[in-house]
């Protein structure tokens, strides 16, 4: 039986067949100087078939407070709230597989917990993320419609998710969400309600580990990210909790946010970039349509489009030039 007395953070990473990956992040976090007793680092996995388990073992050996769990069967995102409730510390925060801390970043976020423990409201560390408001490393939201106007679609993000382990086991139905792939972006919001505020803190803390991730694929990118995200947020939309005014300006928000994700999709063809794009023209349409931010990025993609052929031209015409001098000099 583990003591939770001294503990004060369940760092919680979920994981599926990215043994590389999580080797690597767990190397950083292990001897980072601020992992000590007053920290924990849960692996839940999610019944992967690499070698997750041999590589993990060996910090189980070394940390005490290194624990690790393997899932019978693979669970999918149910695996989110399970990683989280095996967390033992005051404050469970879910962390990525390829993402520690930068040197400082784990000691603030431990100075940070102290500091609002007493508070008793939702805390959350997004990582120098969100761009949505006058750039401030703390804000204070005092109503769920300020928070949404503060994180927008960052929410979605996993490490932007963390709670107080007395207030994330008071939620009901922790997974009713998980089949849309943003269980975190529905705790978030039913935490943020219930407690009429929070406090975010987006400073520049986290290190993404330098390990190739290869594709990025596995799901319908702008179903889950856009869709499914305002399918969350609709039932506040309709009972006035989060305003219309703050609804329109999310969707300005996400729009800027995805337009590289779009470009990749449609212009340029980007050989990491191999999300499931099927429906992403009705999904666009569907939120998007009343905002003219979406026909200017329409127009402005065409035209790049057009101009695709012009600079292809240009660019075999100097690769010839390039050649001749070349030859001519040796």
């Amino acid at each position: 039986m583990k003591s939770s007395d001294k503990i004060l953070l369940s760092i919680c990473i979920p994981t599926y067949n990215r043994a590389k990956v999580l080797e690597k992040t767990l190397l950083y976090i292990t001897s980072d100087i601020d992992f000590d007793d007053e920290v924990e680092l849960i692996i839940s996995d999610n019944c992967s078939t690499d070698n997750t388990r041999e590589v993990v073992s060996k910090y189980i050996e070394s940390f005490k407070n290194v624990y690790y769990y393997c899932n019978d069967t693979n669970i999918r995102d149910h695996n989110f709230s399970k990683v989280l409730m095996y967390g033992n510390g005051l404050y469970l925060k879910l962390q990525n597989d390829n993402l520690a801390f930068k040197p400082g970043g784990l000691k603030f976020m431990k100075d940070k917990l102290h500091e609002s423990l007493s508070l008793g409201v939702p805390v959350f560390f997004t990582g120098n993320k969100i761009y949505t408001r006058k750039k401030k490393n703390e804000i204070f939201c005092n109503s769920l419609d300020e928070y949404v106007q503060s994180i927008s679609t960052f929410v979605t993000y996993i490490s932007c998710f963390g709670a107080w382990k007395s207030h994330f086991e008071c939620l009901e139905n922790k997974n009713r969400y998980s089949g849309l792939l943003l269980a975190q972006v529905d705790w978030s919001y039913r935490l943020v309600l219930d407690k009429g505020k929070c406090i975010l803190y987006d400073n520049d803390i986290y290190l993404g580990v330098p390990v190739s991730l290869g594709i990025r694929q596995g799901y319908n990118y702008f179903e889950v990210q856009v869709d499914n995200y305002y399918k969350i947020m609709k039932p506040y939309i309709d009972k006035a909790i989060i305003s219309r005014t703050t609804y329109y300006q999310d969707r300005m928000y996400s729009l800027k946010h995805f337009k590289t994700q779009l470009f990749y999709t449609y212009i340029w063809h980007d050989k990491y970039f191999q999300f499931d794009t099927s429906n992403t023209i009705k999904v666009l349409w569907k939120y998007y349509r009343g905002i003219p931010l979406f026909y200017f990025y329409i127009f402005s993609y065409l035209f790049c489009f057009l101009l695709v052929p012009f600079y292809y031209r240009r660019y075999i015409r100097r690769e010839k030039r390039y050649s001749k001098v070349n030859v001519t000099m040796s």
